[in-house]
């Protein structure tokens, strides 16, 4: 149970509002046709990898296995300003989403998923966990529903293009979502005793990913613009799709957003947690008024390049 627990967490915390939206799917994996979904199984097996990697080194946090490099200290900062903008964003979308399906002001909605993530968050790594498990097994569901009734439609091709950016752009999804990723991995306690979810957390994605995938495919000419493909298809399918489309969005956000602000509250400071969690919050919220897609365009990709030395440091360590 605990195995399937860990497994859900890293799953939902690699689908947020990019994955969900397919905004990611797009730009990185669709627009290069059959390459692009060799590019998805490229980012799969270093997803698997990374994590395996991750499980078993010897630190027990992300601090101290970066302290053991000169570029320790910038780079944790740099870890932890993503996981405040990713985390800000996180709470935009959700205030996009619940304002979408509610009629309620957006940013009311960013406020009830920061106070609903702090509680969370409060509550440790089985709570963290457990929101994680509850949510994936119905996410998941809902992007096989999508998958399904979209399979009828009329395709539109894309060309084949083996290009330096189909080769590149498995790396810089994978790299930026390390950022997320591995600081979460390092919290986890007795991870090494969970290594098979390496295996488990990459077979998994690749069957998420190829679902969404290939109803972007289908229908690459009339969502290749679209800032929310994922939505723009269920809009047109049916509004029942398209309520559950949202449902699945708001899970993906809030899981993504919950993970985000777990390993915020877990750096080591002198400050009670429930502090911690209101000044990350506050912090937050006022970021998040930017708007998700702002911050999407202008802040992820700048991360990549950190986020590919922490990958670097992660393959590098010593294995317990």
């Amino acid at each position: 149970m605990r195995s399937y627990r860990l497994t859900a967490l890293c799953l939902c915390t690699v689908i947020g509002a990019g994955f969900a939206t397919g905004k990611e799917l797009m730009s990185y994996f669709a627009v290069y046709g059959r390459m692009g979904f060799i590019g998805v199984f490229i980012a799969c097996v270093l997803f698997t990898l990374i994590m395996q990697r991750a499980l078993l080194l010897p630190c027990h946090s992300l601090e101290e296995l970066l302290s053991q490099y000169g570029c320790g200290r910038a780079l944790l900062a740099v870890t932890r300003l993503f996981l405040i903008v990713i985390y800000s964003a996180m709470l935009s979308a959700a205030g996009e989403a619940i304002s979408s399906v509610f009629g309620t002001n957006a940013f009311l909605g960013s406020v009830l998923t920061a106070l609903l993530a702090g509680v969370i968050a409060c509550g440790g790594y089985d709570a963290v966990a457990s929101a994680g498990s509850f949510l994936f097994a119905p996410m998941l569901a809902v992007i096989f529903i999508i998958s399904i009734s979209s399979a009828g439609m009329t395709a539109f091709p894309c060309a084949d293009s083996l290009t330096a950016g189909s080769l590149l752009s498995p790396l810089v999804y994978v790299s930026y979502n390390m950022l997320t990723f591995i600081p979460l991995i390092m919290s986890i306690p007795d991870r090494h005793m969970y290594r098979s979810c390496a295996r488990d957390t990459g077979i998994a994605l690749f069957m998420a990913m190829s679902m969404l995938l290939m109803p972007l495919y289908a229908n690459f000419s009339l969502l290749r613009d679209e800032p929310m493909p994922i939505m723009a298809l269920t809009s047109a399918l049916s509004p029942v799709i398209g309520y559950m489309y949202r449902l699945l969005l708001g899970a993906a956000v809030f899981t993504t957003a919950v993970s985000a602000l777990y390993s915020l509250n877990n750096t080591k400071t002198r400050l009670p947690q429930p502090v911690k969690i209101v000044g990350i919050n506050m912090a937050a919220l006022a970021l998040s008024l930017i708007g998700f897609e702002r911050i999407v365009e202008r802040v992820y990709f700048a991360f990549g390049v950190a986020g590919i030395v922490l990958v670097g440091i992660v393959l590098a360590g010593t294995r317990e």
